[in-house]
C-alpha cells in the first residue's frame, strides 16, 4: 500500500525540483508559428500547486496507512474513531485535490466559477413538477362544444 503512494509523491516532488529549477532559468515555448519566453513566475506558480497537492496527498493518506500497518503488524485492533477518522481522511481525499487544483490555478478557479453558478441557477429554479403547467392540467369544468355535440346537451 506505500509503494505507489511514496512512489507518486517521489515522482510529484521531483517535478517540482525540475520546475523550480526551470523557474531559476525561464524558457522558451514554441508553437508552430512563433516562440515566446515564458517567465520564471509561471513554473514557480506550478510547482507550488504540485507541492502542496503532493502535501495534502500525504496528509490524507498517512494516517490510514498507520493504523493499518499497525493492525496488521501488530495484530492489536485500533479504536474504532481512530480507524473510521483515518478512512475519513482517505476518501476526502477525492475531493481534496480538485479543491487544491481550482484553488492554485486561475484557469480552473473560473471553470469551476461557471460550473458552481450553473449549479446555483439549477438548483434556485422551482421544479417543474411542483409548478402546474396549464397546457398539462385536465380540466374539470364543462364546457360547451361547438356543433352537434353541443346540440345533444
Amino acid at each position: 500500500m506505500a509503494t505507489p503512494l511514496t512512489l507518486t509523491c517521489a515522482l510529484q516532488g521531483y517535478v517540482a525540483h525540475v520546475a523550480r529549477r526551470q523557474a531559476r532559468r525561464g524558457t522558451f515555448r514554441c508553437n508552430e508559428t512563433h516562440c515566446f519566453y515564458v517567465p520564471a513566475p509561471a513554473y514557480e506558480r506550478s510547482s507550488r500547486a504540485l507541492l502542496l497537492a503532493t502535501g495534502s496527498l500525504l496528509l490524507c493518506w498517512t494516517p490510514f496507512l498507520s493504523v493499518s500497518l499497525y493492525e496488521g503488524l501488530s495484530l492489536v485492533v485500533v479504536p474504532v474513531w481512530l480507524s473510521r477518522g483515518s478512512m475519513f481522511l482517505v476518501l476526502s481525499s477525492c475531493a481534496v485535490s480538485p479543491g487544491v487544483t481550482c484553488l492554485t490555478q486561475s484557469r480552473y478557479r473560473v471553470t469551476a466559477r461557471v460550473i458552481m453558478s450553473r449549479l446555483l441557477q439549477l438548483c434556485s429554479r422551482p421544479s417543474s413538477a411542483s409548478v402546474p403547467d396549464s397546457a398539462n392540467q385536465i380540466s374539470t369544468t364543462r364546457t360547451s362544444l361547438p356543433g352537434a355535440l353541443n346540440a345533444a346537451s
